[in-house]
Formats: C-alpha cells, structure tokens, sequence
C-alpha cells in the first residue's frame, strides 16, 4: 500500500512538471511569436517608410528633371522624352525625327539629329532652348531659322563651330541667342534684320564675323567682341545705330570697308593696334564721335573712312596733323574732324585732298586752301551745305569731277593758280544762282577757254588790293 501511494505522489509530480513545461514552451512560443509579429510589423513599418521615401526622392528627381526638360545631370536617360516649350517646335521635331512613333522626342532621336535643314525656316516658332539636346549638330546651316518672325529665344547646342550663311536672317524678333564658347565662325548675313536683338556675347573661340552677320539689328545696344577674334567683315554692324561704346580688341588684324557704317550711336571708339587698313567707310556716319585715336600700326586709312562724323573735333595719334583736325598721310589730307569751326585753312604739309574727305561737312563756311596742295579729288567738298567761300592755293593743278557740287550756298571761289589747273565735270554745278569764279586778271582769257562751261561766272580779281578787275 505504502508503494502504491508513493508511486502516485511521483507521478503526480511529474505530471505537474511537464504540464508547467509545457505552459513554459507555449508562452515561450507566445513570446516569441510576439516579438515576430513585432518585428514583422517594424519591418513593415521600415519598408513603408523607405517605399515613402523613395518615392518622396523619386519626386524631387522628377521634378529636377521636369525643370531640366530632360534627363538627370548625374545619370541622363536618353529614352526620355523632351518637355517641349514650343507646341509649334514639338510638332516639327516630332513629324521629322521621331523615329519610334511614340509621338514623342527623346534625347537619343534628338541626339542622331546632325542637320535641321530647313525645317524651321519661314515658321511660327517662338522658344527653342531645347535645341541644346541636338548635340550631333555641329553648324547651324544656311538659312536654318530663316524668317522665323516669331523667334524671340534659342540655345545653340554646344557642339556648334558655325552659324552659316543667313541663319536667322529677319527674325525680326529674336532677342536672345545662347552660343556655345566652340563657336569659330559667324558667317555672312547670320542675324541679318534682327530687329530686337538688343545685346550679344560672342564666343570665346570666335576668330570672324563675316559680312553683313548683324547689318540692320538696330536694337543692338552693346556687343562684347572676344580676345581672339581676328576679322570683321564688310557691313558687319551697318545701321546697329544704338550701339554706344565700342572697344575693337587688339587680337583683330581686319576690319572690314563699311563694318560700322551708320553706327551713329557709337561715342567712344577703341580700334585694335594691330589694324593696318581702315576701309572705305568703316566708320562713316557714327556721328556722334567726337575723338578718334589711330593706332600706330595703320598704314593706309581710305578717304571716306570718316565720312559723315561732322562732331569729330579731333584726331589723335598717327597721321594727325598739328591741330589735331586732319589725318595726312604722304601728304594727303585723308580725314577732316570739322565739328565747332566755320572756317578753316589746310596745313602746310598737305599737298593733295583725297576723294570725299570734307563730304557733306556743315557748319564749315569758308575753307582756304594752302598753295602747296596740286589736286582736290572727286567729290571732296561735294555737298557741303553751309560752304559760301572757297579760296585755293596758287599751287593747284587738278580739280576732279563733282569736287563742290551740289555745293548749293556756294557763292565765291577764289582761284590764285596762274595757269588754269585741268577740271572735270560738274566740278562747280548747282551753286548758288549768284555763283562767282575769281581768277588772276591777267589769266581770265585762259580760264574762260579752259572752263568754257563756266565762262559766264569768271571775272578778273587783283589777288593784291582785293579788288574786282573789270
């Protein structure tokens, strides 16, 4: 019996510990099962929270991309399309180079552009900064964005070298033009009539401009020519009339004849030492210069390089004479800066006057010349609408053709030569109606046979006393 109640106490202990054993192992199992569902939900929670923001720099990546118009600056992808502006430049990018038909531009179809031909010539454009993404094109070809007088903005992609001829010729428009620095050369006729473009910054490694390239852009109001630029051509800024300070670097060798030609904005004037020519109306008409240094390099300044800038007062530099009013070279009198006198005798040293020099010169009335000048060319004193008196030089062997016509307050011309020096056609024609020619009285049969067309308007003077020989 006493076994029998052992044995049941021990078994009854047993039982109690492996029911405590397994009430242990399941709130262990509960515990852990816990703290699973904890971390599950942690990681839950932590992959939302990177989802969240993945999603949140996504965004900001988009965005940046949305304000780009394409593309990261880190990581481009060139399957993305183009954010177009232009609904009108999207159209025609679209219709020309969408190769996949998504109707849509991508970088990479943008990018296998090498020419646009003329497919933006004479169109209704108006914004195209995302020609940048045209990176194969290497020269903006011949008459490419002709007559686009819509255009008012463009960014040039960065692998241009040149802007060809009449490239955006009349885009009557265009006020900004973004050029890459590899830019080499601006050819004829290139912005020729963009009326409101009103200032540029040429590219770094520009070395020409050719003819005509910004003729009539007469909103141009300050231009910065590049350190290495060498040549300017033929009418480069003809008319660019509000253009007001302009410096020429040292590094141009060749300024085109006409190049600033009606720049009458122009007042301060800073030309290249190493210019040798200054060309046939280079500057003619920028009136309102009223100084001009010539750089010691010059060797030849044509006559009518000056023409028309009646406020120059004074010369500076070489060739200018002593009184700082001519340019002389070899003798001959090629500039005149007129601006505050009435009258005025030329210098000793001048020995011929060249062609138009004292061309439509006002304010002059009388103008005596020395007796060392032998010959007045063409056209010299043509059109000098205040001249009343003219007296030359006993010296004088040639007068050219039209040398004071149209000359129309001409009264009196005073001629000390002896012998009566050769004259041209309508060398005196349209004068005044009182028109007078004073000769030597001793020479007046000679002059009246040499210029027989004006032999009614010749009398004798006596060059001594003053006085009328009859």
């Amino acid at each position: 019996m006493k076994k029998q109640f052992l044995f049941l106490v021990i078994m009854c202990i047993v039982a109690v510990g492996c029911s405590e054993g397994v009430a242990d192992d399941s709130l262990n199992d509960n515990t852990n099962n816990t703290e699973q569902s904890e971390n599950e939900k942690n990681d839950d929670d932590n992959k939302d929270d990177n989802t969240e923001s993945g999603d949140s720099s996504e965004n900001e990546e988009n965005d940046d991309n949305k304000d780009d118009g394409a593309g990261s600056d880190d990581v481009v992808d060139m399957s993305q399309s183009i954010n177009f502006v232009d609904n009108t430049v999207k159209t025609l990018c679209v219709v020309s180079w969408d190769t996949d038909g998504d109707g849509e531009l991508s970088l990479a179809e943008a990018a296998a552009v090498e020419s646009v031909g003329s497919t933006f010539s004479r169109t209704a454009i108006v914004s195209f900064d995302e020609f940048k993404y045209f990176t194969s094109i290497n020269s903006i070809t011949s008459g490419a964005f002709t007559e686009c007088s819509s255009l008012v903005k463009i960014t040039l992609p960065d692998g241009v070298k040149s802007i060809e001829f009449n490239a955006f010729q009349y885009c009557r428009k265009l006020k900004q033009v973004k050029m890459p620095d590899g830019i080499i050369s601006i050819w004829d006729g290139a912005f020729w009539g963009c009326n409101e473009l009103e200032s540029i910054t040429l590219p770094r490694d520009l070395t020409s401009i050719g003819d005509h390239a910004f003729s009539v852009c007469n909103s141009l109001q300050s231009i910065t020519f590049p350190e290495g630029l060498s040549e300017i051509g033929d009418a480069a800024f003809y008319l660019c009339h509000q253009i007001g300070k302009l410096v020429i670097p040292n590094s141009v060798v060749e300024i085109g004849a006409g190049a600033f030609e009606d720049c009458y904005g122009i007042y301060e004037l800073t030309i290249s030492e190493n210019i040798t020519e200054i060309k046939s109306e280079t500057f003619k008409g920028c009136s309102r210069l009223t100084e001009v240094t010539i750089p010691s390099n010059v060797t030849t300044i044509e006559s009518d390089a000056f023409l028309g800038c009646n406020w120059i007062e004074a010369f500076k530099g070489k060739f200018a004479s002593d009184d700082g009013r001519c340019l002389v070279i070899d003798g001959s009198l090629v500039a005149f800066a007129p601006n505050g006198l009435t009258e005025y005798t030329t210098p000793e040293i001048v020995t011929s006057i060249a062609e138009r020099v004292f061309e439509e010169c006002s304010g002059i009335e009388n103008i005596t010349i020395s007796n060392n000048v032998i010959s007045i060319a063409e056209r010299a004193f043509h059109e000098c609408p205040d001249l009343v008196t003219v007296t030359i030089g006993s010296g004088i062997q040639e007068i050219a053709q039209e040398t004071f016509y149209e000359c129309r307050n001409l009264a009196s011309v005073y001629c000390l030569a002896i012998t009566p020096p050769t004259i041209e056609v309508r060398t005196f024609s349209y004068t005044d109606d009182n028109f007078v020619i004073y000769v030597p009285a001793e020479s007046v049969d000679k002059y009246k046979g040499a210029w027989s067309v004006y032999a009614d308007d010749i009398v004798g003077y006596n060059f001594d006393t003053g006085e009328v020989v009859e």
